[in-house]
């Protein structure tokens, strides 16, 4: 076995982690792959895996909430290849992966949040916020997001960033290691994507290398 899913032809599959369960796989996972899937990941558990898909093919849904929570993929997690995928990571859970990428080609609303004190999504690399699909990245209520490189609607993509929130008075941050950049390269033969990053109220956006904001 090189994969596992989380999916149903008929309805939902899900499965919920809680009282600090671990599961370790050695393989690639797939929740939403030819058929509709959930994971929950609660109450301290922790999940480990290669490569992450949410909403390869069909709709996917992953929850990692409370403190000690945590999903943690060697390789990269990608959120909407062909499918719809929704990343919730709230009350101090942590999300990790080498590499990201929302709205991977997927034409269908994929959303990834970001809430609440202590709740991180850790990336080694890249992130990116509409590959060539639709994307929504929402870091509230003091969530933190921290990669290398950030890329807000990549290649002809539809992409937004929303950073901050005007009523939990939190500070909440995207800090970017490397470079951000929010718009298509217009030096590249790539088509034009629709790009926004809001920065409102006690958002934060820290970027060490160069800020590039293309029409």
């Amino acid at each position: 076995v090189d994969h596992y899913s989380i999916e149903s032809p008929s309805g939902t599959s899900t499965i919920v982690l809680i009282n600090s369960a671990h599961a370790t796989l050695p393989v690639s996972l797939s929740v939403g792959n030819m058929g509709d899937g959930e994971l929950q990941i609660t109450g301290g558990s922790q999940v480990s895996n290669q490569t992450g898909y949410i909403g390869f093919y069909s709709s996917g849904s992953v929850t990692v909430s409370g403190p000690n929570s945590k999903w943690e993929n060697s390789d990269s997690l990608s959120l909407g290849y062909a499918g719809q995928a929704t990343l919730n990571i709230t009350d101090g859970g942590v999300v990790a992966c080498r590499a990201s990428s929302i709205g991977e080609y997927s034409a269908s609303d994929n959303m990834a949040t970001v809430a609440g004190p202590g709740s991180r999504w850790d990336i080694t690399e890249s992130l990116e916020v509409g590959l060539v699909g639709r994307a929504t990245l929402r870091i509230t209520s003091g969530g933190s997001v921290n990669n290398a490189d950030g890329y807000v609607g990549r290649y002809g993509a539809l992409g937004t960033a929303t950073v901050g929130d005007p009523d939990s008075g939190m500070t909440s941050t995207w800090n970017s290691s490397g470079d951000l950049s929010v718009g298509t390269d217009p030096s590249g033969a790539y088509e034009v994507s629709t790009a926004t990053l809001d920065i409102i109220s006690s958002g934060r956006v820290s970027v060490t290398g160069t800020t590039n904001l293309w029409s």
